[in-house]
C-alpha cells in the first residue's frame, strides 16, 4: 500500500514532446489509434477489456488518460499512453461513476473533440475508439477503403451520429476546431451539450444538411427513428460544404456515416432484438442504450459474447478478458 501511494504522488504530466512522441510511436501509416478514460473503478475494466480486444485484432492503441490513476494503470499494462492535465484538467467528477446526462459525464464527453483536434494539429490521422466498445475486427482497413475526410458511426436507431467510433483526416481539423469552439463546454448540462449532439448540429446547420437525420420513421413512441432497412443496406455517404467561422469559412469534406452493419449500437442489445451483433460484417459493438446502473455496459458485453459464441461458434467475444 505505501509503495503504491508513493507511485501515485511520483505520477507527473508529459511533456508535450512526450506526447507527440507517444503519438507518433504508435501512429500507422499517420494514424493513431486511442481511447480516453480516468481512473473510475468500472472504467479501468472497460480500458482493460479494450487493451484485450485491440491486441487480439493486432491493433496498437494509445490511452489518453484524464488522471494520473489511469496513466499508472495503462504503464501496469505495458500500452502507450499519455497524460497532459493542461489539456483535460477542467473535465468534473474523474474517478467517479458518470452516470449518462448527469454534469460530469459532459465535462468528460467534452474532452473526445478537444483530443480530436490536439492529434490533428500534429499532423495525425485520428481513429477514436470509446473505451466501452467490444472489438471483434481491426476496422483500420475497411475504414481506409471508404476514401472519406470523416468517417463516424450512427446512434442508431436515433438520427444522430455517434463519436464511439470517429476516424478523421487531417483535412477536417477546421471543423473540428469549429465543434470544439461551438459550445461553452464547461456550462453543458443538457443532451443537447453532448457532444455527439453538438456535432450532429453542426452538420446538419453550418453543412446544411438537414439529411444527417437518415431516412426516418416514426416509432412506436412517437420519435422519430431510423428505419432499419435503410440501415441494412448501406452507409450513408455525404458530400459536406460546411460555412464556418474563422479563416477558413468555407469547408468542403466528405463524410461517411457508418451503417450498424458494421458497428452495431447497443439498441435492443438486452431482449436480443438486433440482428446485427450477429452479422458477418460486426467489425465493433458499442453498448449504449444500455441504461444508467454502473457496470451494465460489462454486463452487456458478456451478456452478448456468449450469444454470439452460441451463434457464431468460434466467433471473436466483445469481452475477451
Amino acid at each position: 500500500q505505501a509503495l503504491r501511494v508513493q507511485r501515485m504522488m511520483s505520477v507527473s504530466s508529459m511533456t508535450a514532446s512526450e506526447v507527440n512522441a507517444t503519438l507518433w510511436g504508435a501512429a500507422v501509416n499517420g494514424t493513431v489509434a486511442f481511447t480516453m478514460t480516468d481512473g473510475a473503478a468500472s472504467q479501468i475494466r472497460l480500458l482493460q477489456n479494450w487493451v484485450c480486444s485491440t491486441r487480439a485484432v493486432n491493433l496498437t492503441g494509445v490511452i489518453w488518460a484524464l488522471d494520473g490513476t489511469t496513466l499508472l494503470v495503462a504503464r501496469g499494462m505495458d500500452v502507450p499512453a499519455v497524460y497532459l492535465p493542461e489539456i483535460t484538467s477542467h473535465a468534473e467528477g474523474l474517478g467517479a461513476w458518470k452516470e449518462p446526462g448527469n454534469p460530469f459525464y459532459f465535462s468528460v464527453v467534452s474532452m473526445k473533440p478537444r483530443l480530436m483536434a490536439y492529434v490533428l494539429e500534429q499532423g495525425l490521422g485520428v481513429l477514436f475508439l470509446d473505451v466501452d466498445l467490444g472489438i471483434v475486427a481491426d476496422p483500420r482497413p475497411y475504414l481506409a477503403a471508404l476514401h472519406a475526410d470523416i468517417v463516424v458511426s450512427s446512434n442508431y436507431p436515433q438520427p444522430l451520429v455517434n463519436t464511439g467510433v470517429t476516424a478523421l483526416k487531417t483535412s477536417a481539423l477546421p471543423l473540428v476546431r469549429h465543434w470544439v469552439g461551438t459550445e461553452r463546454w464547461s456550462k453543458c448540462r443538457s443532451w443537447e451539450c453532448g457532444d455527439q449532439e453538438v456535432l450532429t448540429r453542426i452538420l446538419q446547420d453550418e453543412c446544411g444538411r438537414s439529411d444527417i437525420g437518415f431516412q426516418q420513421g416514426v416509432g412506436a413512441s412517437g420519435k422519430q427513428q431510423v428505419t432499419a432497412e435503410r440501415w441494412a443496406r448501406a452507409n450513408q455517404r455525404i458530400e459536406l460544404r460546411c460555412h464556418l467561422s474563422g479563416p477558413e469559412q468555407t469547408l468542403e469534406v466528405t463524410l461517411e456515416v457508418l451503417s450498424p452493419r458494421h458497428v452495431a449500437t447497443g439498441w435492443g442489445a438486452d431482449n436480443n432484438s438486433t440482428s446485427f451483433l450477429d452479422g458477418p460484417e460486426l467489425k465493433i459493438f458499442h453498448p449504449n442504450f444500455s441504461g444508467l446502473r454502473e457496470g451494465h455496459k460489462e454486463h452487456m458485453l458478456r451478456t452478448r459474447s456468449k450469444q454470439r459464441s452460441r451463434a457464431k461458434p468460434g466467433s471473436r467475444p466483445f469481452w475477451c478478458l
